[in-house]
């Protein structure tokens, strides 16, 4: 029986599901929202709920905490100095899960983890459009003259009578 067992085990064991963890958690502080299975998402929403409680504080021992689990300076960064003092008064809740349908490959349902008050993300370098380059004519046909047929002979196949084998009914 399984008393007092809570947790998500994804059919991992605790290394891979810590890793997983610690990717989805840094992925979604780096991006603002993410798209991953309903199971998963619902595994890190209470962590990142509880990170970013540690990093409304701003202490040292909580940024070590967070720096445990978010493994990118810069990310870290962005999460204290920008992410946090963005969610204002907000005690709880700062991610939503929203559903958004199931995997063609195999029916998982899958949802969207944003964070509420997720600052905007800025909008991605636009490439410089390609130059229209014109289209190349279509080649024209040359005629070239006729050679004159050459006879193809066949070489002749001599056999000799003592070679041929007849088939075994017959003789």
């Amino acid at each position: 029986m399984r008393h007092h067992i809570q947790g998500y085990q994804l059919n991992r064991d605790s290394q891979s599901r810590r890793a997983l963890f610690k990717n989805l958690i840094t992925a979604l502080v780096e991006h603002g929202s993410i798209r991953t299975t309903y199971s998963k998402a619902k595994a890190i929403q209470a962590q990142v709920d509880k990170l970013f409680t540690q990093a409304k504080s701003g202490q040292l021992h909580d940024r070590r905490l967070i720096d445990r689990v978010v493994n990118r300076r810069h990310t870290v960064n962005r999460f204290i100095h920008q992410l946090a003092p963005a969610t204002g008064n907000r005690s709880s809740g700062f991610t939503r899960l929203v559903k958004i349908g199931t995997r063609q490959g195999d029916a998982a349902l899958m949802a969207r983890l944003e964070l509420v008050d997720a600052l905007p993300t800025p909008p991605p370098v636009a490439k410089k459009p390609r130059p229209i380059r014109p289209k190349k004519a279509a080649p024209t046909k040359v005629s070239l003259p006729l050679r004159p047929a050459i006879p193809v002979v066949k070489p002749q196949v001599v056999v000799k009578p003592g070679l041929i084998r007849q088939k075994s009914g017959e003789r």
